[in-house]
């Protein structure tokens, strides 16, 4: 473990450059994805999920001394050279921000999943239409790790569910359901229907009242439609849609935030499908 001030251990073969901490250099979302197949897990709750409730390869971490010294039980195994211990303005210039709580860690992406993954065993997902802030997924991921879904079917224009941010906003949350793209979008899911699924869409002018998810679904595992942030669901995800339900709210009310929205319907959801209760 290299000591605050003193220069890091060698780069995990495979790593960006001759600088191991390269990587944490102004934290651009696309390089970090795109160029080096990481992720960025940041603040001491999230680096401990990662380190201690999964197996994905965390190939670097940066970090203060009192995140260190709270960290110990899962940064024992991470290689030593691998660690990176710095002062705290050190670390804030480094990511060129200072609300990581102390920690960054690089992680692995995992392998990529196929919605055959995500739908096996699963009695309820939830399908995302072109969600694009990553806090907003971040919020929803997390709401739908507590409220029983099993897993996240995105369309193609979904924002990437391990963007920093997103990872952060769900507390690590993302990082235990299972995902992957829904493609071709909306015409994908029709086999969501194939296999049995029954789709639900959560729409301002659903004709159901989403009281009525259970009634709809009539035992069949639930597929729960959302759309994106700005204009909800699409003409074509609506017609993919077997039953549009919406959210009984006060007159003169346009909507609700999508992941407040997904929280109601997912309690609801989780319900109908004895996932929560």
């Amino acid at each position: 473990m290299s000591g605050p001030g003193s220069g890091p251990g060698a780069a995990p073969a495979g790593e960006p450059g001759d600088d191991p901490l390269a990587v944490f250099r102004d934290l651009r979302e696309r390089t970090v994805r795109d160029q080096h197949d990481l992720f960025i897990a940041e603040s001491r709750h999230v680096v401990e999920r990662v380190l201690v409730a999964t197996d994905l390869d965390v190939v670097r971490v940066v970090c203060t001394a009192a995140a260190a010294e709270r960290l110990a039980g899962g940064l024992a195994r991470v290689p030593a050279e691998r660690i990176s211990v710095l002062a705290p303005d050190r670390l804030a210039a480094l990511a060129g921000y200072d609300v990581h709580r102390g920690v960054l860690a690089a992680v692995r992406r995992p392998p990529a999943r196929s919605p055959e993954h995500v739908l096996a065993g699963a009695r309820l997902v939830a399908v995302l239409e072109d969600l694009t802030d990553p806090e907003n997924l971040g919020a929803l991921a997390r709401s739908a790790s507590a409220l029983g879904v099993g897993g996240l079917l995105l369309s193609e224009r979904c924002t990437d569910p391990l963007y920093r941010r997103t990872v952060r906003v769900s507390m690590g949350e993302v990082l235990r359901l299972p995902f992957a793209r829904l493609a071709p979008w909306p015409d994908a899911l029709a086999r969501l229907r194939d296999r049995g699924w029954c789709t639900i869409g959560l729409s301002g002018d659903g004709g159901h009242r989403i009281e009525q998810l259970g009634p709809l679904a009539a035992g069949r595992p639930l597929a729960l439609v959302l759309g994106s942030e700005a204009d909800g669901l699409s003409s074509g995800a609506r017609r993919g849609c077997e039953h549009l339900v919406r959210i009984p709210m006060r007159p003169g009310v346009d909507s609700l935030n999508v992941a407040a929205a997904a929280a109601i319907a997912f309690h609801q959801a989780g319900l109908a499908a004895g996932e929560v209760g």
